[in-house]
């Protein structure tokens, strides 16, 4: 782990430069961030220049131009895969194991001295493990990958050619150029080789424009106020890729890294896709005395990729308010300054998870070569090529809808110093877009189509309070917390069939062979399905009394060490019909709190952050203390279980015939709650100090330095790297958040 991580250098500058007239003005600014990672090798480094210009014609007619341009150099590293992610590589090779032989090269799972082949061998299948060499994954390969994307903005205001109207156009282009070249070289140390050199290119490249225009009409008439909008949206998003790769370099120099030196290539692949939009809005707000708000509005959307029929979704919404204090009946009560009661009702559309071009299905070809070179060109090899359906297609799919019921009270008390909000929200997601993953044959050749199928509810309470106050004219404060609870149900699953069974949605993910997701009517969506452990055995004679009603194991192969398993249904042996739903990964309760003050030249800020009720499923275990997996390096927690029969750590075997690990059990089941120190700031200005200087005196010039850290200090009792797992709650080792310490310097004149 040492060898992989390090502590990372972050640096950003920026720069702007302003001026004008009030008919013409103009911001230039630039900026630029080189971001290390973590990881070695890793980086990311970003250079955005920007150009902002307005020129009034007249007191009618105004122009503006906002331009961008922003260009990107990446390279990552996965940390995920159960089979190549760097942190697990890491974990796996053998302790003994050298970053780097004595030449330079890679180093792999077996020393090179010639005593120690003699005794041990250098085959990796026998006690070293076929691991990759983290090392070699991070710097070991040549990836030059780039991505630049200009934007341009024009935006043209009519304002008030009649008392209270205004007309808005705004035309944006945006075009994004992506660009990779790939090399990576024969991986022929111990472990895990790999003598299949390749060189990969790939591009793309993404043309879009948006039109939107906007009439407004907002007048005072006494003690009304009325505000009227329209507005469409029309949109345009194009893709166009190409990729190649090539194979077999015979020389790994970086000069001879081309095309030209290849021994066979891989048939190239491009695509293209469109994808066209077309929205119009209309909303009509009015409000009377400061006393009563409403809000109307509807909204009609055109989507391109759905099938013929379905393409077009209406969305209404409406909103009201009333102001209490506005009330000339409403009594006087110290301390309050402001209440308010406030509703809301609207639907929302969503089609992120359909491809673009759904409506317009796209065959897919298979190219069939011989022996191992099937798939390739320019080689003497037959190759058939094949076209056909690759996924089923359902011409009725249209909207996933939300329709989201909202209450809320605001409150202003003691003086505007304490600022309090609550919300009720309840939301009903309908027609999820899903795979059929029920019900869907497995011998037709078509993979599953998607559908619109099932309800899902979410609904709780979120909570906001913040003070600010002063005790002197040196010296002010504030402090302030958010609290949000949610609780998850699937209210609808999709029909029944005919012997009356609702449907099992099994998605969410997997790890190696477990698959802990279910989700059932009535149950949180990826719910965690699993056989409940109760310990385990302390001796081979608990093990062996563990019987059923005849008299027989219920875990025949368990020993003193072994997980406990439940026979949840009494049948007298464990199989799936013990599991129990145990919990899901959305937080019950999420919270913050943030408290800060000022004392003269001071300022300091901090934030904490935390979430409660969550539930993970550490499949980093199955990997890191399972020794049925092969020769690998594991965790020093193993070696707990040479103590004795303990909780943490069932007995070592390579063989798991107890099926300690490939049960999909509680053992991996966690509390993800924690409590991070996200963030602490320490900010001085010396601008008091620089005024003192003759050549800033009376410049107004001010100057800020600022010291600040991100991820302080997590508390948790999660044994993973990171309880912040994110998705469905499946850790596999991911990337953990790092700690950031940052001092900034700001100067204005």
């Amino acid at each position: 782990m040492d060898e992989i991580f390090r502590s990372a250098i972050v640096q950003r500058h920026n720069i702007a430069i302003s001026g004008g007239t009030e008919e013409f003005s103009s911001r230039l600014s630039l900026e630029y961030t080189d971001r290390e990672g973590t990881l070695m090798g890793t980086y990311s480094k970003n250079l955005v220049a920007r150009l902002n210009s307005k020129w009034t014609v007249n007191k009618y007619v105004r122009i503006r131009e906002d331009a961008s341009w922003r260009n990107y150099e990446v390279n990552d590293a996965n940390t995920s895969s159960a089979e190549s992610g760097v942190i697990l590589s890491a974990l796996q090779m053998p302790r003994n194991a050298t970053p780097y032989y004595a030449d330079g090269s890679f180093g792999g799972t077996v020393p090179l001295q010639a005593d120690y082949i003699d005794k041990y061998g250098d085959n990796y299948s026998d006690i070293h493990g076929d691991a990759t060499n983290p090392l070699r994954t991070l710097l070991g390969h040549t990836d030059l990958n780039k991505r630049s994307t200009f934007t341009a903005s024009t935006f043209l205001d009519i304002m008030e050619p009649i008392k209270g109207l205004n007309f808005t156009s705004r035309f944006t282009y945006k075009q994004t150029n992506y660009f990779d070249r790939y090399y990576r070289t024969r991986q022929t140390e111990p472990g895990k080789p790999n003598l299949d050199n390749r060189l990969s290119y790939d591009s793309y490249r993404e043309p879009q424009w948006d039109w939107e225009n906007t009439l407004t009409y907002d007048r005072i008439f006494g003690a009304h106020n009325l505000g009227l909008m329209v507005s469409t949206t029309a949109n345009e998003y194009q893709y166009r890729s190409f990729s190649a790769t090539g194979h077999d370099f015979t020389n790994e120099s970086a000069a001879l890294m081309y095309f030209s030196q290849a021994g066979h290539f891989d048939n190239p692949t491009d695509s293209y896709y469109k994808d066209r939009n077309f929205s119009m809005v209309s909303r009509a707000s009015y409000s009377y005395s400061n006393r009563y708000f409403m809000t109307a509005s509807i909204r009609r959307d055109y989507a391109g990729r759905l099938p013929k029929g379905e393409k077009y979704g209406d969305f209404p919404s409406l909103t009201a308010a009333w102001k209490l204090t506005s009330e000339s009946w409403m009594p006087k009560i110290d301390n309050l300054d402001m209440l308010k009661i406030r509703a809301s009702w609207g639907k929302i559309g969503n089609l992120g998870s359909i491809a673009y071009g759904y409506g317009n299905p796209a065959l897919s070809s298979l190219i069939i070569g011989s022996g191992d070179v099937g798939g390739q060109v320019g080689i003497d090899t037959p190759v058939a090529i094949g076209t056909y359906l690759q996924s089923g297609y359902n011409s009725s799919l249209s909207w996933e809808t939300s329709e989201q019921v909202n209450i809320g009270i605001d409150a202003l008390l003691f003086s505007n110093r304490l600022n309090l909000t609550l919300d009720y929200f309840n939301k009903n997601t309908k027609g999820l877009i899903k795979e059929q993953d029920t019900g869907w044959p497995s011998t037709i050749g078509l993979e599953p189509m998607l559908i619109n199928d099932g309800v899902v509810n979410n609904r709780g309470f979120e909570m906001s309070a913040n003070w600010s106050d002063k005790i002197n004219n040196h010296l002010n404060y504030f402090v302030g917390g958010n609290l949000s609870t949610l609780r998850n149900r699937v209210t609808d699953i999709g029909q029944a069939n005919a012997l009356g069974i609702k449907p099992v949605w099994t998605s969410g993910g997997s790890f190696k062979d477990l698959e802990p997701f279910r989700t059932v009517e009535g149950s949180p969506l990826y719910s965690f399905y699993l056989i409940e452990n109760d310990g385990v055995f302390m001796t081979d004679e608990e093990a062996a009394s563990y019987v059923n009603s005849a008299g027989n194991p219920i875990q025949p192969n368990a020993k003193a060490g072994d997980l406990k398993f439940i026979d949840k249904d009494g049948s007298g042996d464990i199989d799936s019909e013990d599991k129990v739903f145990m919990g899901n990964a959305m937080a019950s309760l999420s919270y913050s709190i943030n408290a800060g003050f000022t004392w003269d030249n001071f300022t300091f800020s901090m934030m904490l952050q935390g979430v409660s009720g969550v539930k993970l499923f550490n499949a980093y275990k199955f990997a890191t203390l399972n020794e049925s997996l092969g020769s690998f390096n594991r965790s020093r927690e193993i070696l707990k279980a040479l103590d004795g029969p303990n909780a943490d750590v069932p007995r070592i075997t390579m063989s798991d015939p107890n099926a300690n690990f490939s049960t999909e059990s509680s053992y991996y089941l966690e509390d993800g709650d924690y409590l991070r120190i996200k963030n602490v700031a320490l900010t001085y200005s010396i601008t008091d100090w620089l005024n003192q200087i003759e050549l800033f005196k009376g410049s107004g010039t001010t100057c800020d330095i600022t010291l600040s850290c991100d991820n302080l200090l997590t508390l948790t009792d999660y044994s993973g790297i990171d309880p912040e797992v994110g998705g469905v709650g499946l850790d596999t080792g991911q990337y953990p958040v790092s700690r950031t310490f940052s001092l900034g310097f700001k100067l204005n004149f």
